[in-house]
């Protein structure tokens, strides 16, 4: 029986809601850190203006402890100044770190000698990313068999303990505002329940069309000047249970393609790096015999991960024995089901 996607959508709202309530509980806020130039009088005035019910009191207090916070920053600052020396690395440190060049915390996007404003600008980067992100015109339509429900094996908890110690954790967080760290920290019958959802979707063919949501995040180029929208380049947050699932799937792809993949083929695959694709360069110059030239061609492909053949990568996939199936029903899953905004 195949379920739609409204019914998927309910038990994974009803996951992702209870582990934000779970962390809210259970992760303590703590007081923060105090603030660098804050001393017993700030803090006396501070509780008098929090007590102060006359409001022309209160705005005579606030000012006061606005002067009062100034002329203390200033004094630190004058300190420290007189004990600065060419010899001292923190000294340079303080001085290379007040005078270093900061990036425009909101860069202006200038087109025609006009600048946008913030809606027409994020506008104006969709359609930018959208015409960079086309498919290629000849692309096939992802045709994926029919699978025996007896041919799918579940997702174990084991599986996805390994897949979560590989996400990165202190990343920015996707439109489930759930974090790595709080996925960690699940006890068992959560991790028994998320592992349930995930077979759920596997087998139904269905991902929550919430967890397909993706917010893109403009992010200017090193050296690039900020008034051109070509200096951005997006990133998008996505979902974190929607990652922990693509790494439970990927890794048992990956299983079944690695001994089929060439050997020269370094790229994304582990225990691999650039170096391996250095060596085979430089044998391959070592072996040259006599006069023998050699030259490599090296080509880089504009847009290459946003235009990919995703009909031609099941293609190919589906030529591989061992991966057929809920697998790759789960790779069309992923590749269909993503929006971005």
């Amino acid at each position: 029986m195949v379920r739609s996607a409204k019914a998927a959508d309910a038990p994974s709202d009803a996951v992702t809601r209870g582990i934000r309530m779970a962390a809210k509980k259970t992760f303590p806020k703590g007081k923060g850190v105090a603030p660098p130039f804050w001393t017993p009088e700030l803090t006396k005035l501070d509780v008098a203006v929090q007590e102060c019910k006359n409001e022309r009191k209160r705005d005579a207090l606030i000012r006061w402890r606005r002067k009062v916070l100034a002329d203390t920053a200033l004094g630190r600052w004058k300190a420290n100044v007189s004990k600065l020396s060419t010899t001292q690395s923190a000294s340079w440190n303080l001085a290379k770190s007040t005078y270093a060049p900061r990036p425009l915390t909101s860069p202006v996007l200038v087109v025609d000698g006009h600048p946008l404003t913030k809606r027409r600008q994020a506008q104006a980067l969709a359609n930018m990313y959208m015409a960079r992100s086309t498919k290629a015109p000849q692309e096939p339509e992802m045709k994926i068999p029919s699978t025996r429900r007896s041919t799918f094996r579940p997702i174990t908890e084991a599986e996805s303990d390994v897949a979560l110690r590989e996400l990165s954790s202190g990343t920015v967080l996707g439109d489930d505002e759930v974090k790595c760290e709080e996925l960690e920290q699940l006890g068992r019958l959560a991790k028994k329940c998320v592992v349930r959802l995930f077979n759920c979707s596997l087998r139904a063919g269905q991902v929550p069309a919430k967890r397909g949501h993706g917010i893109i995040v403009p992010l200017l180029k090193p050296s690039k000047p900020a008034s051109s929208m070509a200096s951005f380049r997006p990133a998008t947050l996505t979902s974190t249970l929607r990652k922990l699932m693509e790494c439970i799937v990927a890794r048992r792809v990956r299983d079944c393609i690695e001994d089929k993949l060439q050997p020269q083929r370094a790229v994304f695959r582990p225990a691999r790096s650039t170096l391996d694709t250095l060596m085979l360069v430089t044998s391959a110059v070592r072996r040259r015999k006599g006069g023998e030239k050699t030259a490599p061609a090296l080509i880089d492909y504009a847009c290459a991960f946003d235009s990919v053949d995703r009909g031609c990568i099941v293609k190919v996939l589906l030529s591989f024995a061992m991966l057929r199936g809920i697998w790759l029903r789960g790779l069309r899953v992923f590749c269909r089901g993503a929006r971005r905004r």
